[in-house]
């Protein structure tokens, strides 16, 4: 009889990291395939309605002032980041041509 091997315990960084990794594959399998890239896009497009009716989005007319506010500064944030991360895209593309 062959002695039986014990499998170490993972921490859970090791598993978010393994989970990470196998997500990032599935997505690039997915992507290659129009098929199911198809597939894929019309089920996240339904996710939105769903979380929706859960409570877990809401509009910014049904948010408090506060909540208001807090959600227009996070999109000013996000945008200008963007804006930034745009001129920084331009730059290094002429600087390549």
């Amino acid at each position: 009889m062959l002695p039986s091997k014990k499998k170490r315990k993972l921490s859970k960084e090791e598993i978010a990291l393994k989970k990470s990794i196998a997500a990032k594959a599935r997505l690039i399998k997915i992507k290659s395939d129009p098929v199911l890239l198809a597939q894929y896009k019309k089920k996240e497009t339904l996710k939105y309605p769903k979380k929706k009716e859960k409570g877990q989005r809401k509009c910014i007319q049904d948010m408090t002032p506060r909540e208001q506010r807090k959600t227009r500064e996070k999109w000013k944030k996000y945008s200008s980041n963007y804006r930034i991360n745009q001129k920084v895209r331009q730059t290094s593309k002429h600087l390549f041509l």
